[in-house]
């Protein structure tokens, strides 16, 4: 039973602790999108980090979440895709941004 509880304990703590770096790195990425593509191309002035955690903060509660069983949560899914997917958005933006005639 006490491995039962250990297991469930580790993945919050883990959580909780990457939870400010991963909203502050989403944030990041969130501020270069927006300045490749709003800003250059609008004309509208650059996000600032504070404006760009409210703008992830805002968007993450539209975001749906899957209600799984604590059996069937697996840890390494649950850590690996949050900070990939921001990498390939800033990669793919990039890519997309050197397309850009601007």
């Amino acid at each position: 039973m006490d491995d039962k509880k250990t297991n469930g304990i580790i993945p919050i703590i883990i959580g909780t602790i990457l939870i400010i770096p991963l909203i502050i790195f989403n944030s990041v990425v969130i501020k270069i999108l927006w300045g490749w593509f709003i800003s250059d191309f609008f004309g509208i002035k650059e996000l600032t980090i504070p404006v760009a955690i409210g703008i992830s903060i805002l968007f993450g509660m539209f975001k749906t979440h899957k209600s799984q069983k604590q059996e069937d949560s697996d840890i390494y899914k649950d850590l690996i895709v949050p900070i990939l997917v921001p990498i390939f958005a800033l990669i793919f933006g990039y890519i997309v941004k050197s397309f850009m005639f601007i």
